[in-house]
Formats: structure tokens, C-alpha cells, sequence
């Protein structure tokens, strides 16, 4: 029956081992029989934290977020936190700026948006 249900999730979705744990204890299933699926699955290959990490970090930075915002991301994911240089930093915030939203703001505007999007201000201020 756990099986059929970590089956039927991992085909909709890629979870983390955490997300899968959190949403089965939430169905009611027993922690022993959790841990024996997700370990079973991860002998499989079907649960793979590090290369859903990976993948995730990918498509976070394409969306335009920083380090701190990635951070966060994967603490709720139960993902470990992953490098992201300064150089990765200043190029996708070279991106940002050239978009019609960021061509718009003023100085402050700007450095406050990229702030929440996760930048060090340190970058910011050399970007800029």
C-alpha cells in the first residue's frame, strides 16, 4: 500500500526523502514502514537527493534567485544547501537588470528587488 503511494507521488512530482517522510507520516503511515519504502526506493535510484538538489538549484537560478533565497528553499525542502559563486551571482543579476521591470526602477528600487530575491548586498553594490 506505501509503496503504491511513494509510487504515485514520485510519478506526478521529483520530492526530496524529506517531503516524501513529511507527506506520508501525514497519511498516517508508521515511521518503520516509512523508512524501509524510502530506503528501498533510494536503493532503486527512484529517491536522489543529491541530483533533485542539483536540478532544483538549476531551475532557481534560471528564475533569477540568489543564494540566500535558494538557501531558504531548500531548508523547507530538507535539501542541502548548495555552492553558488559570486561570479553566478553578478551574471544573473546582470540578466535581471537588463529586463524591462528592473530598466524602470531607480537605484534603491533595484538593489530592495534584488535584495528579497535573495542577492548579497555586497554583489548588488558591484553589479550596479
Amino acid at each position: 500500500m506505501i509503496e503504491k503511494v511513494v509510487l504515485r507521488l514520485l510519478s506526478l512530482k521529483s520530492y526530496s526523502t524529506y517531503e516524501l517522510r513529511k507527506k506520508l507520516i501525514r497519511r498516517g503511515f508508521e515511521p518503520q514502514d516509512i523508512e524501509s519504502v524510502l530506503e528501498k526506493f533510494q536503493k532503486n535510484g527512484f529517491l536522489n537527493d543529491q541530483d533533485l538538489a542539483e536540478r532544483r538549484l538549476e531551475a532557481y537560478k534560471r528564475r533569477g534567485y540568489g543564494p540566500h533565497r535558494i538557501s531558504g528553499k531548500f531548508k523547507q525542502q530538507g535539501l542541502n544547501p548548495s555552492t553558488y559563486t559570486s561570479e553566478e551571482q553578478k551574471e544573473i543579476i546582470a540578466r535581471l537588470l537588463k529586463s524591462p521591470i528592473y530598466l524602470r526602477k531607480d537605484r534603491n528600487k533595484k538593489i530592495a528587488a534584488l535584495q528579497r530575491r535573495g542577492f548579497d548586498l555586497e554583489i548588488i553594490f558591484e553589479s550596479l
